[in-house]
């Protein structure tokens, strides 16, 4: 065994010596890989070609149109979106004091609320987090912070979010993922793909609600309020027909 373990390494040595040798006659050029060659420089030369995102579920069921969002879509689409999505937020203070101030106030929310709570020795921090977060989150998108004593829609939210991520780990869901025809296979199909539909549609439910909310607010003369009025004000002022809102009012 250490004989050819010894003829297999003095082997890869010899040629990887004289592959170099041979790549040192070359023009000048990327320095290719033993084995591989150039291989990896069609990322670089042709990167387009292999950015894409693959469409298998369950992912492919957190949009509601095919090739549209920042998160699952691609080429011209994904593009503009992430382009304008980055804009509005820098607007709105990413990366500048705005958002500190943001965050400040969030957090100031959550230690007056930590203060009304008479038994401080046993003190469950997992939703005052939650929410010291979300309301961050909320505050850009939607324009306002929900309140510690009327946060059950949110805790409904986030459940939904959490029952999302312990679905992806399951096997059934690996399973379909892999071979997405598994999914009418009954129970396994059940399993790994009919119950995460259901889950995901919930999660729609709550994001058109807001949405559309936020849309009966919209005043077009007036400067956006959050992430949502800014996104119309996109749409209406650039015509691109790759910028839209996809929203599904069931």
């Amino acid at each position: 065994m250490s004989v050819f373990i010894f003829a297999f390494f003095a082997f890869v040595t010899a040629y990887i010596a004289h592959f170099y040798w041979k790549v040192s006659k070359y023009p000048k050029g990327p320095l290719p890989l033993p084995f591989f060659g150039n291989l990896l420089q069609n990322f670089v030369t042709s990167g387009d070609a292999f950015i894409n995102r693959g469409l298998r579920p369950p992912e492919t069921l957190f949009h509601p149109d095919v090739n549209v969002g920042i998160g699952m879509s691609n080429g011209d689409i994904w593009r503009v979106q992430r382009r304008t999505s980055l804009k509005i937020l820098r607007d709105f203070g990413l990366g500048r004091n705005l958002m500190e101030e943001q965050v400040t106030r969030s957090v100031n929310e959550m230690l007056q609320q930590l203060e009304t709570i008479k038994d401080k020795m046993d003190v469950d921090m997992y939703w005052p987090i939650q929410l010291c977060v979300g309301n961050v989150i909320n505050e850009n998108l939607f324009g306002y912070h929900y309140s510690y004593k009327d946060m059950e829609k949110f805790q409904k939210f986030v459940m939904i979010l959490n029952k999302h991520m312990k679905n992806l780990t399951g096997r059934p869901q690996l399973l379909i993922a892999a071979w997405p025809w598994l999914r009418h296979v009954p129970i396994l199909g059940e399993m790994g793909y009919h119950s995460i539909k259901r889950n995901i549609q919930h999660y729609h439910k709550f994001i058109e609600d807001e949405v559309a909310c936020q849309i009966e607010k919209y005043d077009e003369n007036s400067e956006p309020e959050n992430f949502v009025h800014a996104y119309l004000k996109q749409i209406n002022q650039s015509g691109n027909p790759e910028l839209k809102l996809v929203i599904n009012y069931t």
